[in-house]
């Protein structure tokens, strides 16, 4: 475990270089920057709006952004990091909803919670 962390250390000691070498005034690229790096994607656009409106209300900064995709389950999962049991769960949790959950033309959801989606935890965790 401790070789993960200095692995970990090391990225984000990397990324805050990279960040002082580069200005990046345009936020959008910088989000898209840090997910195409970090999770080989694009970002989603969730997950982009979050890191936005974290970065124009400052409640992060760009450090705080990177800092926060280097310790997702996504990116330690894509390099093979350990997760924690229960993040494990959860993340099998939503592949199964976005996978193998038919469609409905009527949703009542009515277990659950996601404090930041309105339209309540089955379409946050991905339902079609």
């Amino acid at each position: 475990m401790a070789h993960v962390r200095v692995i970990m250390r090391l990225l984000f000691e990397w990324g805050k270089l990279v960040l002082q070498a580069h200005q990046w005034p345009d936020d959008r690229l910088f989000v898209r920057t840090v997910y195409r790096a970090c999770l080989r994607r694009e970002p989603d656009r969730d997950g982009e709006a979050f890191y936005l409106t974290a970065l124009h209300r400052g409640s992060m900064s760009k450090l705080d952004v990177l800092r926060s995709v280097l310790e997702s389950n996504e990116f330690k999962q894509i390099y093979g990091l350990p997760v924690h049991p229960l993040n494990a769960l959860h993340q099998a949790r939503m592949m199964l909803i976005r996978t193998h959950l038919p469609m409905a033309r009527v949703i009542v959801d009515l277990g659950g919670t996601a404090e930041d989606h309105p339209e309540g935890a089955l379409l946050a965790m991905g339902y079609p």
